[in-house]
């Protein structure tokens, strides 16, 4: 979550692999250095992320760090020099790395989640092992997902992108499936209230009718993640949910609604709203967390009315984490996605920094999509 462990957010999450993982070579050098200069300074890191990044991951392993959780996109080599040398990673994060899973697999390695994108194939392999792991997340993967539900995993968690197909298979053979995340699914979600399934959480990313339907059967649900959904969280404010956390994607209005509402939600995740961060800070929420994505403008505002704000997360915002260490901020958590200037300036004006630096540094552009998911 770890992407965001207990709050919603670091344990990531969907990573669309044709969108993320696209080898940036100008940053492998980079981030290689970065990692040589971070470990042997006994910096406590616990998870990486890795995009197209092999020898960057080479000089972590080289160098012990202990790490926990591994994130992959594209990067088949490095995995396979994590399994020789037999790290006792218990998280893996697939995209497209379907030989990587091979590896996996062969060597036992005991691990309990793995997240797939694009990976048929490696789920397949899951499956016939019977690896006894009880998380799967699924972008693009029907195929797999069927091989799933006919095989009787008592899998407890499920994250589906546009597998509309995959969902129908799981709510007909009674799964008990606590936890789906939703992207574009909006048939799905229509048969999983219809069969009254008793699930808390949902997931939305441009699911406006499901969201409807969702509304009208009173559910119960507690959280709701929207991603360009504003007819859907308008509705959400209507009625009264009492839901106290929102997630949010590109959808200003929704925000300003919420504020007008009083709601009271103390987290909100932002991406490309710096309209709505204005609001925020203009009605003097109290809000303790938050979650940038391209807001810059925002994060200035965040720092000139001193919010006492505590954790941040950036996405492509090297003027705002500038501004942040200029005025002593005190904020102890940082978050970086496809920032590496930013992080080579942190190192050097303070080697001896007393941020905790969770997530390093990632080559594409955006944040994984939508921000990540609770455990």
């Amino acid at each position: 979550m770890g992407w965001f462990e207990q709050n919603g957010t670091r344990d990531a999450p969907f990573c669309q692999a044709e969108n993320l993982c696209k080898p940036k070579n100008t940053s492998v050098r980079g981030l290689a250095m970065l990692l040589t200069q971070v470990v042997p300074n006994g910096s406590g890191v616990q998870k990486f992320y890795f995009c197209a990044c092999e020898k960057a991951f080479f000089a972590l392993r080289r160098n012990g760090s202990g790490v926990q959780k591994f994130y992959f996109c594209a990067c088949e080599k490095a995995f396979f020099a994590l399994r020789r040398n037999g790290s006792g990673a218990q998280k893996f994060y697939f995209c497209a790395c379907e030989k990587a899973f091979f590896a996996l697999r062969r060597n036992g390695s005991g691990a309990q989640k793995f997240y797939f994108c694009a990976c048929e194939k490696a789920f397949f392999a899951l499956r016939r092992n019977g690896s006894g792991a009880q998380k799967f997340y699924f972008c693009a993967c029907e195929k797999a997902f069927f091989a799933l539900r006919r095989n009787g995993s008592g899998v407890q968690k499920f994250y589906f992108c546009a597998c509309e197909k995959a969902f129908f298979a799981l709510r007909r053979n009674g799964s008990g499936v606590q936890k789906f995340y939703f992207c574009a699914c909006e048939k799905a979600f229509f048969a999983l209230r219809r069969n009254g399934s008793g699930v808390q959480k949902f997931y939305f990313c441009a699911c406006e009718k499901a969201f409807f339907a969702l509304r009208r059967n009173g559910s119960g649900v507690q959280k709701f993640y929207f991603c360009a959904c504003e007819k859907a969280f308008f509705a959400l404010r209507r009625n009264g949910s009492g839901v106290q956390k929102f997630y949010f994607c590109a959808c200003e209005k929704a925000f300003f609604a919420l504020r007008r509402n009083g709601s009271g939600v103390q987290k909100f995740y932002f991406c490309a709203c710096e309209k709505a961060f204005f609001a925020l800070r203009r009605n003097g929420s109290g809000v303790q967390k938050f979650y940038f994505c391209a807001c810059e403008k925002a994060f200035f505002a965040l720092r000139r009315n001193g919010s006492g704000v505590q954790k941040f997360y950036f996405c492509a915002c090297e003027k705002a984490f500038f501004a942040l260490r200029r005025n002593g901020s005190g904020a102890q958590k940082f978050y970086f996605c496809a920032c590496e200037k930013v992080f080579f300036a942190l190192r050097r004006k303070h080697r001896k920094t007393r941020l905790r630096l969770t997530v390093l540094a990632r080559t594409g552009r955006r944040w994984p999509d939508y921000l990540r998911i609770e455990n």
